[in-house]
């Protein structure tokens, strides 16, 4: 069921205002202030009265770029590489009688998931250290707006 008020309304004449308890939002929505039970939403309304145009200024500074791993993943490989050595050394080994070779890779993945993903956290590290030798400054520019400088 469609609305007279709303202005996408195919009944709506072209060039007919919207009537002034309806406003558009930002994202195209209609916002009804006679159903909501409040004035006109707050992106409607000026503070002073008149809308006040933000303010833009360009800025141009210098910023290091470089390239650096990602120390979770590193951990993650590790872990799995600790993982796949626990599974070679559960059966390198002859059985026990005492344990089952369940228990036994359990045992041995706990420990290498744990020291292998602790090395593989180090060599992340040791890469980001060797990464920001190789980093270059550059020239950026940065766009501040500001509203406040506007209303000013």
């Amino acid at each position: 069921m469609s609305d007279p008020r709303d202005p996408m309304d195919p009944r709506r004449e072209p060039g007919q205002a919207t009537p002034p308890e309806t406003a558009a939002t930002p994202t195209g929505d209609v916002f009804d202030a006679s159903i909501a039970g409040v004035g006109t939403p707050p992106m409607a309304r000026p503070a002073s009265g008149v809308p006040a145009a933000p303010s833009t200024r360009d800025e141009r500074t210098t910023v290091r770029v470089r390239r650096s791993p990602k120390l979770g993943r590193f951990a993650i490989a590790g872990g799995i590489f600790g993982v796949i050595v626990a599974l070679i050394l559960t059966f390198a080994f002859p059985d026990d009688s005492e344990f089952t070779a369940g228990q036994v890779f359990g045992f041995l993945a706990l420990f290498c998931v744990v020291v292998f993903g602790t090395l593989g956290a180090v060599v992340a590290l040791i890469v980001e250290r060797s990464s920001r030798a190789r980093a270059r400054e550059v020239q950026a520019d940065r766009q501040i707006t500001s509203e406040d400088d506007a209303a000013a």
